[in-house]
């Protein structure tokens, strides 16, 4: 586990940007003779300080935190197993909770005097998120295509598509997916050419923390306040720009809007056994997977990113699904 300020920035034209604290967790995995896996799990912290003022946090009807709420990238997050098998796993204070408009509310002598016009919440989960995305595309797995681009896995799914004239981006999990075990243990034995390859899997919890009370409100059918009782940790939403079509890498799951957590300092505290739960749980998961497959997720990975790049990147298409394959 390592703490630390971060400055990053890959455009050398434009001012670094500043990460208050990344916290993080890295194990390496060997999960089968032919597949390692180093597991990282992030916790990117916006710190905010602001006197006299309150977080209220209201309940948004009908919206909980999904799975694929922590965005998971690496070279093997476009394979089933870790869509359908990691992305759905939250840490505690996630599990089962609604996602919230927080409203952030001036106080003067213990009244409330009017809401806070800085968008603080929401301003700095964009930062969050900022750095998620630019640390997605300096992920470089295009080799991942180029092994594919060495087999006649393209070709065969090209006719595939022209058969069933199939957009390519929305069937290309699932056919790999159904590809023939022999098919999948060739490529394997190709691409890690008889040795353990290592692959990356970083899976990301953005919290905003800020040194204010907290409050979660909750709203009567009528639309009044029924009730509302102090917290340490909210979740929201929001829509932050080239969320849904930034990044050229795989994001594992990419929902509509964007999760964040917002903590008080004692939240903060209490979320970092939580999420050394999750890291745990996460890597007896992938200790759990059996070689065949192992196979099958280097495979599924790397065809969705030759897809990818074949397709999706030259046509300069975007998926407006919830799917968020590419």
């Amino acid at each position: 586990m390592t703490t630390q300020p971060l400055i990053y920035g890959a455009d050398i034209e434009q001012p670094l940007r500043e990460l208050d604290q990344l916290v993080s967790f890295y194990q390496e995995i060997e999960v089968s003779d032919r597949l390692g896996v180093q597991l990282i799990l992030h916790v990117p912290v916006e710190a905010k300080a602001r006197r006299e003022i309150e977080l209220f946090g209201l309940e948004v009807s009908g919206e909980d935190v999904h799975p694929g709420a922590l965005p998971i990238v690496g070279g093997l997050g476009g394979s089933n197993f870790v869509r359908e098998h990691v992305a759905s796993m939250l840490p505690a204070h996630m599990r089962g909770a609604h996602i919230q408009r927080i409203a952030a509310v001036k106080f003067k002598g213990g009244a409330p005097q009017s809401v806070f016009e800085e968008n603080l919440v929401y301003k700095s989960a964009a930062a969050l998120y900022d750095f998620i995305l630019e640390s997605a595309d300096s992920e470089e797995d295009d080799w991942a295509a180029q092994a594919i681009g060495q087999t006649e896995l393209l070709e065969d799914f090209e006719r595939y598509i022209e058969i069933k004239n199939f957009a390519a981006e929305y069937v290309a999990l699932n056919w790999a997916m159904n590809l023939p075990c022999e098919s999948v243990m060739d490529y394997a034995e190709a691409v890690t050419d008889g040795k353990p390859v290592y692959r990356m899997i970083e899976i990301y919890c953005p919290v905003v923390c800020i040194d204010s009370p907290m409050h979660e409100v909750d709203i009567d059918d009528t639309g009044a306040i029924a009730n509302f009782e102090s917290c340490d940790t909210l979740i929201t939403s929001a829509r932050i720009s080239g969320w849904r079509t930034g990044s050229g890498r795989i994001i594992s799951v990419r929902g509509p809007e964007a999760i964040t957590t917002v903590a008080s300092l004692p939240g903060l505290e209490a979320m970092l056994p939580s999420l050394l739960d999750l890291f745990s749980a996460v890597r007896q998961k992938f200790l759990s997977l059996g070689p065949e497959q192992a196979d099958r997720a280097i495979l599924e990975h790397d065809f969705l990113r030759a897809v990818h790049q074949r397709y999706v990147k030259v046509d300069k298409y975007r998926s407006d699904l919830d799917l968020g394959y590419f």
